[in-house]
């Protein structure tokens, strides 16, 4: 098994999880990120592609020993890196860009809900899942339908960003 996700943050709301083509030294290629920049524009969250900050997360794990490499060991080992990531830094929003690998993201009795803003079942984080920036890439037709299945978080992320929506006392 071999999957590479890419973990962005993109401000206090929002956190993107970039399924990337697998390679010892995957990187968010320079058009996915500019792919993903005018994706982030289109819903509220600008950003410049230059200043995005992905981290990247890739199993097999380079330096894993006698690490076991099976399945199980896999997703415990991604839940850890993203756990992680919102630990250090919460939102309340999680965009996954994925084809192939998007179930990893979730335990293994819960599969994604593909287009639907939802709870993940471990963190505490309204996730939505879409088609990766690579298959938007290779097939233009799938921006449409992924941009049909962005407009949930774009209303939540304007209503968040709304100054009605400051914390009540």
């Amino acid at each position: 098994m071999h999957f590479a996700f890419a973990y962005v943050p993109v401000n206090e709301h929002l956190a993107v999880i970039c399924e990337l083509l697998w390679a010892r030294s995957a990187l968010l290629s320079t058009s996915c990120r500019q792919l993903l920049a005018d994706m982030l524009k289109a819903i509220g969250a600008p950003c410049d592609a230059d200043r995005l900050a992905p981290m990247v997360f890739s199993w097999p794990l380079a330096d894993a020993g006698d690490m076991p490499q099976d399945a199980q060991t896999a997703r415990h080992m991604l839940e850890g890196f993203v756990s992680r990531r919102l630990k250090l830094r919460a939102v309340p929003y999680l965009l996954i860009l994925a084809e192939q690998s998007a179930h990893l993201l979730f335990p293994p009795a819960s599969q994604p809900h593909t287009g639907k803003l939802h709870v993940h079942p471990h963190f505490p984080v309204q996730v939505l899942v879409t088609h990766s920036l690579h298959a938007m890439e290779a097939v233009r037709e799938l921006k449409r339908s992924a941009w049909q299945a962005l407009q949930p978080l774009k209303q939540a992320l304007a209503e968040a960003a709304s100054p009605d929506q400051l914390p009540r006392m």
